[in-house]
């Protein structure tokens, strides 16, 4: 059944209210302004206004299944006036059920799993606007995702992404494509770059932390070197000596092995990540500990119970109840520290009641780590964010900083700036990162 929500909205900032009148004109729009700068509150703003004057009757909200209860929240904070229906029509439900469910609500909101049967169905909404949240997960053309919902029918879209480039230029064109199959097709990733940019600009609008900095808290960056020592020094080494022709697997377990040795279970990250949130802790603060490997949660999930430290933990096991439970601990008792999938925390979650955030590991995609350091480092946060990262000296993570670095540099040059260029890392990448990694130098 809808619900009515009945909260008062919150004032927006200047540039927040660029971006709701670039939304109000805009019947084609990738919203791909910088993570935490609040898409989906201008979004939530534009559509209040668009209902009010009688443009928009009902509108559709595709998100990440984990992101759905944040739509929920973040229209109850912005859209009181609105009646919001969470999850969509039965699977293999024909066009007539879902008009059915548009007409009860105002907003329904939804995951991209509920619209996959679109594809196989003579279901095909007709909504008079569409909001793609987290837009880069419809980038690829061929997918399920992308087939089905190129198959509703919308007077408007929006398209919210902080990361429209992923990996190279037919990131940003697939989205562009989307939005008006007219205007691009995914053959102009190849374009010129002064030729896309003129294009791209009028269906894109992106805001950079940079734009806003007097908006936003301080952050100070802490990336330092650790040295790999014991059995799991000596784990390394035999790994590096004994490496086969399985180049990616060897990189990934090399990699795995900088953050912990499953034999010995001994982590110097770990060591180092408990002494920072210990003392996050005493002075009353609390933290969020990214990564990408469950292993090395659990690991500091251990040794955490040990010293009487409260955590809640966030990963792909569970289920949305026990995530929404988890995060709502965290928030509001007395956990200091928050041990989070970077699969599953990285997107839309809000948790500026964390000053603090570790990575354990990072990814070779740098916009994945930037957005998962965007969910403390956001509009709400008032104090210093803390930004903690590792890299262990002698091993393929200082490779690992090299690729970042080259790809943070595809990113800038290629969104902030609107003049694309292509970039990928490639297996070719990898194994001459690897082929100068030698057992005599310790590497």
């Amino acid at each position: 059944m809808p619900y009515l929500i009945a909260r008062e909205p919150l004032p927006l900032y200047q540039f927040q209210r660029a971006g709701v009148a670039r939304l109000l004109k805009s019947r084609r729009l990738l919203l791909a302004d910088d993570m935490g700068l609040g898409k989906t509150l201008q979004t939530a703003a534009a559509l209040t206004t668009l209902v009010g004057c009688g443009r928009v009757r009902n509108a559709l909200v595709l998100a990440p299944a984990t992101l759905v209860p944040n739509w929920l929240d973040e229209l109850a904070k912005w859209t009181p006036e609105l009646v919001v229906m969470r999850g969509g029509p039965a699977k293999q439900s024909n066009k007539h059920t879902w008009r059915s469910v548009m007409t009860q609500c105002h907003v329904l909101v939804t995951n991209y799993e509920d619209v996959r049967d679109l594809v196989v169905t003579e279901a095909a909404p007709q909504v008079d606007l569409l909001v793609l949240d987290e837009a880069h997960r419809i980038k690829n053309w061929e997918s399920l995702t992308s087939r089905a919902t190129r198959r509703i029918g919308a007077q408007r879209i929006w398209a919210l992404t902080g990361t429209p480039l992923e990996r190279d230029t037919e990131d940003l064109v697939n989205l562009l494509a989307f939005l008006d199959r007219d205007a691009f097709t995914r053959t102009d990733a190849s374009l010129p770059k002064s030729v896309l940019r003129a294009r791209a600009a009028r269906m894109m609008l992106r805001r950079e932390k940079a734009d806003v900095v007097a908006e936003l808290p301080p952050v100070v960056i802490r990336h330092e070197r650790l040295a790999l020592l014991g059995p799991q020094a000596e784990a390394y080494r035999r790994a590096l000596a004994s490496q086969g022709d399985n180049t990616l697997a060897d990189f990934g377990r090399l990699r795995t092995l900088c953050d912990y040795d499953a034999e010995s279970g001994m982590s110097v990250k770990i060591d180092r990540i408990v002494d920072l949130v210990s003392h996050v802790g005493t002075v009353g603060e609390k933290a969020v500990v990214f990564s990408y490997l469950l292993e090395p949660l659990r690991l500091l999930a251990t040794r955490l119970r040990m010293l009487g430290i409260g955590f809640r933990i966030l990963d792909g096991s569970m289920n949305s109840q026990e995530r929404e439970a988890a995060i709502r601990d965290f928030k509001g008792g007395d956990a200091v520290v928050l041990l989070a999938s970077m699969r599953v925390a990285s997107e839309g979650l809000t948790l500026v009641e964390a000053n603090h955030v570790a990575f354990v590991n990072r990814w070779w995609n740098p916009s994945l780590n930037n957005q998962a350091r965007d969910r403390v480092v956001r509009i709400g946060q008032k104090r210093t964010v803390f930004v903690h990262s590792f890299t262990l000296e002698g091993t393929i993570e200082e490779d690992l900083d090299d690729i970042l670095e080259t790809k943070e540099e595809l990113f800038d040059t290629l969104i902030a700036s609107f003049s694309r260029s292509g970039g990928k890392v490639t297996e070719a990448l990898v194994r001459s990162r690897l082929a100068s990694r030698t057992p005599e130098t310790g590497y």
